[in-house]
């Protein structure tokens, strides 16, 4: 698929809580690439992640919805007074919850292994972290060598988050 960030951008715009955005690509620890929306929202208190992902959802195809929103109070700008996207931090993902079980934490570490990521937010879906069908091939491999259960691709879309995962597996684990 051909990706351009400023079609992300406009979307974004359309929101009626957005102010301002910048849309930038992002190579992950993996070398893939993954689009990161930074965000200025008209008002801090009006506007949560999960909206803003519903309402992409209605507007963009999956490969053009942002792996990472990253909520800002103003766009870094250069000398010159444009938009600086250099100055743009890279995106840290949540790690998993401290409450989290080790079947979590471990299923997180083999994600963020594949994915190349820092850490993986509890709630989010593989595919939204940039999960492709090769990197969920990979995972299928990495997780029956680890816990020596065997999963289909079917399987691993319908339990898309770290906790959905760990609960089939936990199922699914012999005793």
């Amino acid at each position: 698929y051909r990706v351009d960030p400023l079609e992300t951008e406009s979307a974004l715009l359309r929101h009626p809580q957005v102010r301002e955005c910048a849309v930038v690509g992002w190579q992950r620890g993996d070398g893939e690439t993954q689009l990161v929306a930074h965000v200025v929202a008209a008002s801090p208190i009006a506007l949560a992640e999960p909206e803003l992902r519903a309402f992409l959802a209605d507007l963009l195809p999956t490969y053009l919805q942002p792996g990472f929103i990253i909520f800002t109070e103003r766009l870094p700008l250069s000398a010159n007074g444009k938009l600086d996207r250099a100055a743009l931090p890279e995106p840290a993902a949540g790690a998993v919850s401290d409450g989290a079980s080790p079947l979590d934490r471990a299923v997180a570490e083999i994600w963020s292994d594949l994915l190349g990521l820092p850490s993986i937010p509890p709630d989010r879906r593989f595919i939204e972290l940039g999960g492709t069908s090769l990197s969920a091939a990979r995972l299928i491999t990495r997780l029956h060598a680890r816990f020596d259960v065997q999963l289909t691709l079917a399987e691993l879309s319908d339990t898309s988050t770290v906790s959905q995962l760990s609960r089939l597996l936990r199922r699914r684990m012999p005793s």
